[in-house]
């Protein structure tokens, strides 16, 4: 199953839950309001034990590229994720680094 790519203002109009699959030094650094952190190796290994299938799950990694990937296997196995397009890499400031 493909996996369906997220803008970032699109994100209030459903009802996702967020993950941040980046290291946890990442997540530190910045993530997104209401999200959790899981990184994600963990997620692929044991998805059923963070995951329901009648959920939607919107995966954050730091350039859109992890979250693509992880979001496209979890979905074949039949979990409901999309990826933020472009990551969190496309929320920084450029004073912020």
């Amino acid at each position: 199953m493909a996996c369906i790519e997220i803008n970032f203002n699109e994100i209030n109009k459903n009802n996702y839950i967020i993950i941040d699959i980046r290291d946890n030094y990442l997540y530190q650094k910045k993530h997104l309001d209401n999200s959790v952190n899981i990184p994600f190796i963990k997620l692929l290994i044991e998805p059923e034990k963070y995951l329901n299938k009648e959920r939607k799950y919107l995966l954050v990694c730091e350039y859109g590229i992890k979250s693509k990937k992880t979001s496209m296997i979890l979905n074949k196995q039949g979990f409901n994720t999309f990826s933020l397009k472009n990551g969190m890499k496309n929320m920084y400031n450029d004073n912020e680094k």
